[in-house]
């Protein structure tokens, strides 16, 4: 098996920062085993301390072994573990009456503020610092070292142990933020900053059972714009592509929050929202509609717009989605194709809508789950 499939296997089984502090915790018990070990010409002081060094290394492996087996750490668990582990750096080093080994002990806190970072932030990694410094200034204060010296030292050490965690905090930071911004990127179109199909695709399981929860009806409108393509062949696509935006923006302003919106095609838009019946979605669409036709775009004609709309009522919803309460990937895709299907639907009703003349609304709602048709030939139309 290639190290990749093994990593891969193990990153299922045991979540990445609860396997690094688990390694840790393990090269920590078999240092202070191999320390237990060292014979008495080799660390007279070490062999003094066989015993208590034995006990420090089952400590370790304990804790490795309690990490292994949480798998996924919570926070006060991990807070627990780092605090036990700078206590008992502080400890097998207050243990051993070797200057070097005390240094060693010092040299090692650092490591146990940078985890932090790894499993906390704000406060609680502040606190994991003042632990891990103060756990030093008790190696430190068994040095005897001179009282100018004893300062310059705590305040080096003070230094040494808090900029590891400095340092991974600021990298954890911009990393957090440019992969916010690779996602907002993948789920977002360019042009309109609405969502794109990736996008709908992360939101719609959501929204679903929000349907379930609050007993409301899951409604879709299906938006085209009428004739845009004589705006791009007349005034040119920069033109095209501000009528775009001003309509999104028309859109979006007569929706919630939670509602999702969508560029779905070229001068398609998407709307997936919540709706007590079906008379209430029938609003929504003719204020829609409405504001699009009153939009004013600069050098540009009035713009009507044509809407399809379908809806399933929450009932249907919940028996369709019950296993995405639990996470499971079948289930997430189960909610995905039943606002397939519904975007199928809304989509005849766009194309009724048009036949009709244009600039109108055209509704079609069906009544449960088993109405539902499987999708046409553009199912690549479909969030995936």
């Amino acid at each position: 098996m290639s190290l990749p499939r093994v990593v891969a296997r193990l990153s299922r089984w045991i979540e990445w920062r609860a396997a690094v502090l688990a390694v840790l915790l393990l090269i920590d018990a078999a240092a202070m085993f191999s320390a237990s070990s060292l014979p008495p010409e080799a660390s007279a002081a070490h062999a003094a301390h066989r015993g208590e060094l034995l006990v420090v290394s089952a400590a370790w492996a304990l804790m490795a072994a309690v990490v292994a087996i949480r798998r996924q750490l919570r926070q006060w668990e991990a807070t627990t573990v780092l605090v036990l582990a700078a206590g008992l750096i502080a400890g097998y080093g207050t243990l051993v009456p070797d200057v070097q080994w005390k240094w060693q002990c010092i040299a090692t806190l650092p490591l146990v503020a940078a985890l932090g970072r790894m499993h906390h932030r704000g406060w609680w990694l502040v606190a994991i610092v003042v632990v891990s410094e103060a756990m030093a200034a008790v190696l430190l204060l068994q040095l005897d070292l001179p009282g100018a010296y004893f300062a310059y030292s705590v305040s080096v050490v003070a230094i040494i142990v808090a900029a590891p965690a400095v340092v991974v905090a600021a990298v954890a930071a911009a990393l957090d933020r440019a992969r916010a911004e690779a996602e907002r990127t993948a789920c977002t179109d360019a042009l309109t900053g609405m969502l794109n199909r990736r996008g709908l695709t992360d939101h719609v399981p959501r929204l679903l059972h929000a349907a379930v929860e609050y007993e409301r009806d899951v409604a879709v409108l299906l938006l085209d714009l009428d004739h845009f393509k004589r705006v791009n062949d007349t005034w040119g696509h920069t033109s095209g592509d501000r009528l775009l935006q001003a309509v999104g923006s028309a859109v979006r302003a007569e929706l919630r929050r939670d509602d999702l919106l969508a560029r779905w095609g070229g001068e398609e838009l998407l709307v997936i929202t919540l709706v007590p019946d079906t008379e209430h979605l029938a609003s929504l669409a003719e204020r829609i509609r409405g504001s699009v036709g009153n939009l004013v775009v600069a050098g540009l004609p009035p713009v009507t717009v044509s809407i399809g709309t379908a809806s399933l009522e929450h009932s249907a919803v919940a028996g369709a989605i019950t296993r995405t309460r639990e996470g499971d990937s079948a289930g997430v895709a189960t909610a995905v194709d039943l606002a397939a299907s519904l975007v199928d639907r809304a989509d005849e009703a766009l194309y009724a809508a048009k036949a009709a003349g244009r600039d109108r609304v055209h509704h079609f709602v069906p009544s449960s789950a088993a109405t539902l048709p499987t999708p046409r030939s553009h199912r690549e139309h479909v969030p995936r």
